[in-house]
């Protein structure tokens, strides 16, 4: 059975070059695939598969028996068989017979386990059993009677990152979960965890300057955490201690939720992929919150009496009709595009309405850096662009022109029905 540790792949033996006699008269082999023997001695280095915890260090040892894939990248060609460990330990010798064409001077790529990071368990054993991916690459040195030697060492090398996880709630107490959702937009896993743990072990595709989400269920709540930035480098190991954040009723939201994700089920998340890890529809971002029993609207007007206690804007742009394109758009659309957005809302909100020139001023005031313009980008949305927006405003000098707000110039324009803006869909809550 494997172990599991962080060093990671260093030295492989190479072996030996046969000679032969001037005058003896040299073999043509016919061609297509032949059958062949290789034999390669394989170190665990620094920069190894992995995995048993040594402090904040990974050890890796190989097992008898795991098998290593050959890939001739040369010739773009699978190798059938495979190499097998002859000895469990730090260092083993590979050895296997080969069915394929390989020639002196092809480089060849030796793969260990083809990994499934989708669903997993939380430990260092489920990853070693199933998600440990180490490649190395080496070069022919010579063809000799169907034995093939190696001109350097086989340095193998993770393809995956290994993360611990260590979650704390708000208050940064241990945060147990029963299940994690790791995603960013090219990778996500799901792990379950029987029972629930706050240390929790993940093996992920390594990515570089990149969003990471975190969505946990624990004690029949749902948290999670979104960070930018992050980078996860193939071969590395990291211990993470990340503070969650319940995800809470959108009746309890308070001003401080401004820039939240509102979910289709009436939670807030903190990113699109949160909401979509826990399983609802993003619909909008909290824009602003205000006192349940006040008022907000264009000269104090309270849009409904129902629903006073906040806004929400659209995460994209609407396009004519209501649709999820963004669309330039006269005035006289505006109206009916913002209404019929085709977005889905959660239940116990007003319906998608373009709101009144205050209404956007009270959003843009919940939010100083970013600024509104540029926040949506953060939170998995599209940032406004830097035109100018419809209003439900009628214009102060002529009322038959409509107030539209302009983030490029951050100036308020009176425009007629012929001129076009860009709309965004608001809703009360």
């Amino acid at each position: 059975m494997k172990t599991f540790r962080i060093f990671f792949l260093a030295a492989l033996c190479v072996a030996c070059s046969s000679t032969e006699d001037d005058n003896t008269e040299k073999r043509v082999d016919p061609t297509g695939p032949k059958t062949y023997v290789m034999t390669i001695d394989a170190d665990k280095g620094n920069d190894t598969r992995a995995l048993s915890l040594d402090d904040k260090k990974l050890n890796s040892t190989w097992a008898q028996g795991e098998e290593v894939t050959v890939y001739n990248v040369t010739k773009s060609a699978d190798i059938s068989g495979s190499l097998v460990a002859q000895s469990s330990g730090a260092s083993t010798t590979l050895k296997g017979t080969l069915t394929g064409t390989i020639e002196e001077g092809d480089e060849l790529k030796l793969k260990f386990l083809s990994p499934n990071y989708d669903s997993q368990e939380g430990t260092l054993e489920y990853i070693a059993a199933n998600c440990d991916y180490a490649e190395a690459t080496v070069t022919v040195a010579s063809v000799d009677g169907g034995n093939i030697t190696t001109t350097g060492t086989a340095a193998f090398a993770n393809q995956q990152a290994i993360v611990k996880f260590v979650l704390k709630d708000e208050g940064n107490s241990p945060l147990s979960a029963s299940s994690l959702k790791v995603s960013n937009y090219a990778n996500s896993c799901t792990v379950t965890l029987t029972p629930a743990s706050n240390e929790i072990f993940v093996a992920i595709p390594g990515f570089s300057d990149n969003l990471i989400t975190l969505t946990a269920s624990a004690g029949g709540n749902t948290y999670d955490f979104a960070k930018t930035g992050v980078t996860f480098a193939n071969s590395s190991f990291h211990i993470i201690t990340v503070k969650m954040t319940q995800c809470v009723d959108l009746a309890s939201v308070t001003s401080e939720h401004a820039g939240k994700i509102i979910g289709t089920d009436g939670k807030l998340y903190s990113h699109v992929l949160c909401a979509v890890a826990a399983g609802t529809t993003p619909s909008a971002m909290v824009g602003y919150v205000g006192d349940k029993n006040g008022t907000w609207g264009t000269a104090g007007a309270s849009y409904s009496s129902t629903y006073n206690h906040g806004l929400a804007i659209s995460l994209n742009n609407v396009g004519i009709g209501g649709s999820e394109e963004s669309e330039y758009m006269n005035s006289a659309s505006a109206g009916s595009a913002a209404t019929n957005y085709q977005r889905a809302r959660p239940s116990n909100c007003s319906g998608w309405f373009l709101g009144s020139l205050n209404q956007w001023y009270q959003i843009m005031g919940s939010f100083s850096s970013p600024s509104l313009k540029d926040k949506f980008g953060t939170v998995g949305g599209t940032n406004l662009y830097s035109n100018s927006y419809w209003t439900s405003s009628n214009g102060t000098e002529n009322s038959s022109y409509t107030k539209s707000y302009s983030f490029a110039s951050n100036k308020v324009f009176e425009g007629n029905s012929t001129q076009t803006a860009y709309v965004r869909a608001f809703f009360a809550f």
